[in-house]
C-alpha cells in the first residue's frame, strides 16, 4: 500500500495533510549587493493543527539556493529568515500543494526595532549613538535662531566608500533629518543672562545646517542624491540605506526637529555643502 493510500485508510484529514508533500525552492539574494546569500537559515511556518506540519527549516547553499521538500499539502507557509538581523521582501507566502522552483527572496540587513546604524564594507552593522547635546541661540541683534552641537566626537564615526548609513524603523526614517555641519568663525549671540550685551562660544564652531558669515545667516541643506538611496519595507520592518556617495563629502548631523541630542558623522573628506534652494533637505 502506498503512502497516500495508507493515509486514506486512516481516514484522518490531519494525517492526510502530513502524508501528502509539496516542495518549494528558490534563491535568496542580498538587496544591496545583489549577491547570493549563503548559509542563511530559513524557516517555513504554517498554522497547521498537526505539529509535524507547523515548522520546516532549511539553509541556503553557496549559490543562495534553498529548498523545502517536505511541506504539508493543504497548508499555507510563510518563509522567514532565521537571522533576526535580516528580513525579506519578495514572495514569502507559499503553498504546501505546489511544486515550485522559482520563489525568489530578497534579504535586507536590519535588526527589528528602530535606530541608526552603520553598515560597514565587510557586511557588519554597528549601532550608532548620539555624540553631543543640541543647543540653540539667537544671532546678535536678530531674531534668527541657530542650532549647534555642544561638543564634537573624539573620533568621528566615518562612512567610507562602499558603506551605508542605515535608518531602521518607520519612525526613524520619518523623523530623522540630515544636515551639514558648517564651521563658522566666532559668532556673537544675543545675551542669555542679564547684564551681558552678547555672548559667543569663543572660537570657530560647527553649526547645524547654517553658515554664519559676519552675522549673516545662510541656511544650508543636505544635497542628497535620492536616486542612490535604497528603501526596503515589509510589514512592520523598514530600512533606508544611504550610501556614502549619496551626499557630498563632509561632516553631518542627524537629528529630529526637537532633538536634544544629535548623531554626528564624517563622510569622506571635507567639501562645501549646498546652499538652501540648490537641493531639498532630507525631511
Amino acid at each position: 500500500m502506498n503512502r497516500i493510500a495508507a493515509c486514506l485508510a486512516v481516514g484522518s484529514l490531519i494525517t492526510l495533510s502530513a502524508c501528502t508533500k509539496g516542495s518549494v525552492s528558490g534563491t535568496v539574494t542580498d538587496g544591496l549587493s545583489k549577491a547570493p546569500v549563503s548559509e542563511l537559515r530559513l524557516l517555513a511556518r504554517s498554522e497547521a493543527p498537526d505539529q509535524t506540519c507547523k515548522v520546516f527549516e532549511t539553509t541556503t547553499d553557496a549559490s543562495g539556493a534553498y529548498s523545502f521538500g517536505e511541506l504539508c499539502a493543504g497548508q499555507t507557509y510563510v518563509i522567514s529568515s532565521g537571522d533576526e538581523a535580516r528580513f525579506f521582501t519578495g514572495n514569502q507566502e507559499v503553498s504546501g500543494d505546489e511544486q515550485s522552483a522559482a520563489n525568489e527572496l530578497t534579504a535586507w540587513r536590519g535588526p527589528e526595532g528602530v535606530g541608526v546604524y552603520l553598515l560597514k564594507a565587510d557586511g557588519t552593522m554597528e549601532s550608532q549613538r548620539t555624540k553631543a547635546d543640541v543647543a540653540s541661540a539667537t544671532l546678535f541683534e536678530t531674531e534668527q535662531s541657530v542650532r549647534y552641537p555642544t561638543g564634537t566626537p573624539g573620533s568621528w564615526p566615518a562612512v567610507a566608500s562602499g558603506e551605508y548609513l542605515v535608518l531602521i524603523g518607520k519612525a526613524t526614517i520619518e523623523n530623522q533629518q540630515m544636515f551639514p555641519l558648517i564651521e563658522s568663525p566666532e559668532v556673537k549671540f544675543n545675551p542669555d543672562r542679564e547684564g551681558l550685551t552678547h555672548f559667543s562660544l569663543g572660537q570657530e564652531w560647527l553649526y547645524i545646517g547654517a553658515k554664519i558669515d559676519e552675522g549673516v545667516y545662510t541656511e544650508m541643506n543636505t544635497e542628497l542624491d535620492t536616486s542612490k538611496v535604497v528603501m526596503a519595507e515589509h510589514g512592520d520592518r523598514a530600512a533606508q540605506y544611504i550610501p556614502a556617495d549619496a551626499v557630498p563629502a563632509g561632516k553631518y548631523a542627524m537629528l529630529t526637529k526637537k532633538a536634544r541630542r544629535t548623531y554626528m558623522f564624517e563622510i569622506g573628506a571635507a567639501a562645501p555643502a549646498a546652499e538652501a534652494g540648490d537641493a531639498p533637505a532630507t525631511e
